[in-house]
């Protein structure tokens, strides 16, 4: 355009200033001597030749350069001359931030939330579902629902289906997560609902653990009845050994196998007796390994303590 005449050139034309266009002459029939203003709902950048409908989340009011972008809490389509009408408040169950013509749901995992003033924001308007409840992201039920049962479901769980209970576990509904089969009994299967669906170990087996899958055997030496966390063993005074299902004598007992050969630690279906030491006498010490009366004086360590020897500690029998 130019306001004036005497132009020499098309250099001496000058762009439409923001706001106003220019249509083409050729078109009009008429010259640009200065731009039209630009109407409302339509931008109209430096140089424009004709309006363009003001770009979707943002307004446009009268004579428009650069669109203001539409401000949290509203919704703003292609075209909009204002924010500010009641129907381009964001409404519940959606939320609207700044800039957008378009309104969003809450993600999966989340509700929906009344909230005073405006919608724009997900942490204003939208609530991570508490543990033992989902919500899927494309829901028409607007709350967090409870998790079936056989499955367990965080905080902010979108869908159950990718937490089964595994094998071991049971989740009865609205659990945040699975809960362990107990002690003398076993979860053979995943999806496990109640504790009914723990099995009791069969007699002569034991589980001394939580979420097991299976139960452990007894040994030779030992037995139990059904639901046992351990194995009784057949010989009195014996200790059930639950690492590898061996009975061996309870500290100060010992036993005498077949051979007449004494023994504490070895596995055996027969009882234990009491440990029958020889008085020591007057300053003897009794060695805590071998039951046996020294002289402390006299002892010789190097069998246990190597070629550098070490001294023996009276009260400790070592």
């Amino acid at each position: 355009m130019r306001p004036q005449p005497g132009a020499g050139s098309p250099s001496y034309c000058e762009p439409c200033r923001a706001g106003t266009y220019c249509p083409d002459p050729g078109h009009t029939g008429q010259p640009n001597i200065q731009g039209k203003p630009c109407r409302a709902s339509y931008q109209c950048p430096e140089g424009s030749v004709t309006e363009t409908l003001c770009v979707a989340g943002s307004y446009c009011g009268p004579q428009t350069g650069t669109p203001t972008p539409c401000p949290g809490g509203y919704l703003c389509p292609e075209g909009s001359h204002t924010y500010s009408t009641p129907k381009q408040m964001c409404p519940f169950p959606y939320y609207c931030p700044a800039n957008i013509s378009a309104m969003l749901p809450c993600d999966g995992g989340f509700m929906p939330v009344n909230v005073s003033g405006r919608r724009d924001s997900r942490e204003r308007s939208c609530l991570r579902c508490e543990a033992g409840t989902y919500r899927p992201g494309v829901a028409t039920e607007l709350r967090c629902m409870t998790c079936p049962p056989g499955y367990h479901c965080p905080a902010g769980t979108e869908t159950y289906l990718r937490n089964p209970c595994s094998a071991g576990y049971y989740c009865p509904p609205g659990s945040p997560l699975p809960v362990p089969c107990p002690p003398g009994t076993y979860g053979k299967s995943s999806h496990a609902k109640h504790l009914g669906d723990c099995y009791p170990c069969p007699a002569g087996t034991f589980n001394h653990l939580f979420s097991q899958m299976a139960c452990f055997p007894c040994g030779s030496s030992s037995f139990s009845l059904a639901g046992s966390a351990s194995c009784t063993c057949l010989g009195l005074n014996r200790a059930f050994q639950q690492s590898d299902g061996s009975c061996v004598c309870m500290a100060g007992f010992i036993f005498f196998n077949e051979l007449d050969q004494k023994s504490s630690t070895s596995d055996s279906d027969l009882d234990c007796q009491p440990e029958v030491n020889e008085r020591c006498g007057s300053g003897e010490v009794r060695l805590a390994w071998s039951r046996e009366c020294v002289p402390p004086t006299g002892h010789i360590c190097n069998l246990t303590c190597g070629q550098e020897g070490g001294t023996l500690n009276v009260e400790l029998g070592m």
